[in-house]
């Protein structure tokens, strides 16, 4: 759920319908994961990491995800849990931007991740990466052009990679 403002005009309850509808859902499933649960894959957003104009509300139940990534994978046990910081997804190919965010994210030197490379990085992070990786960050960026607007022109549409990892010290 999306209710861009800027922080001066969110109401309390405009920023509660946002929190509430990530956060509240990831704890209501993880109270209710069984023992044999191998993986919990939460799906967050890399405006947890790097913030987003309008987005106060989204980023802060992004990054509750991702600290109940941490909080989970600190208890030990078999089950693993991840929190996918994920970049934009293409707007083509069932994605979540429109073609005109999509334009103004390549103007910012963001490319999109198409949806078969982001159901990729799923696997493979599943498959092979650390159990102590409690976060991901996948996009098609490097973090200079997710931390400011750049002003420069549209570059070729980078490969989506795994900007980073923060691992469970958090």
């Amino acid at each position: 759920m999306l209710e861009d403002r800027l922080i001066a005009e969110k109401s309390a309850a405009s920023f509660e319908r946002v929190w509430s509808t990530k956060v509240d859902g990831a704890l209501a499933l993880a109270a209710a994961l069984p023992g044999s649960t191998k993986y919990y894959v939460l799906f967050g957003s890399i405006a947890s990491v790097f913030g987003n104009r309008g987005q106060v509300d989204y980023a802060a139940a992004n990054d509750a995800l991702d600290t109940l990534a941490h909080a989970l994978n600190r208890r030990g046990g078999e089950m693993r849990t991840v929190a996918f910081d994920w970049g934009p997804w293409a707007a083509s190919g069932g994605g979540m931007v429109s073609p005109e965010l999509e334009a103004e994210y390549a103007r910012r030197k963001i490319g999109t991740i198409a949806p078969s490379e982001g159901v990729d990085a799923l696997v493979r992070e599943l498959t092979w990466g650390s159990r102590l990786d409690a976060q991901v960050i996948y996009a098609c960026a490097d973090s200079e052009s997710l931390e400011g607007d750049t002003h420069h022109s549209p570059p070729e549409r980078p490969s989506a990679h795994r900007l980073s990892i923060v691992g469970a010290t958090r």
